[in-house]
């Protein structure tokens, strides 16, 4: 469920701190709340308390693989419908997200993919879809 406020929350889901606590940083710093998780069933455990409105997943991951995460999310009406944003170093990867960003990555044009991914998941929560 898409929030309208100035502060979408972002849920932040990797495995690897430096690059998670970077990216939790780089959020923050643009205004985003920021929800971290290290694994898929912590994150599953956040999103359902915390209802993102964007979800950066990393797919390798232990204890919940990012894939394991996507079932569960979209299986679950009151989150189902978060956007997903996926982080890989897999190039042939398996589900779709909102996008598909590849490791190593820049973070403006993750930044700019996040924008574009809350953008239409407000416009598709406006039109009632």
């Amino acid at each position: 469920m898409t929030r309208t406020t100035t502060h979408p929350r972002v849920l932040v889901v990797e495995d690897e701190p430096d690059i998670r606590d970077g990216l939790a940083d780089v959020f923050r710093e643009e205004g985003y709340a920021v929800d971290a998780a290290s694994n898929g069933a912590e994150a599953l455990d956040v999103a359902r308390v915390r209802s993102p409105d964007l979800v950066v997943l990393d797919l390798t991951m232990p204890v919940m693989d990012g894939l394991t995460f996507l079932e569960h999310l979209r299986g679950d009406p009151a989150i189902a419908t978060v956007p997903v944003v996926i982080l890989t170093a897999r190039r042939n990867v398996p589900v779709t997200g909102c996008a598909i960003v590849h490791k190593p990555f820049d973070i403006d044009p993750l930044l700019a993919v996040a924008a574009r991914c809350l953008a239409e998941a407000a416009a598709r929560a406006i039109e009632g879809r």
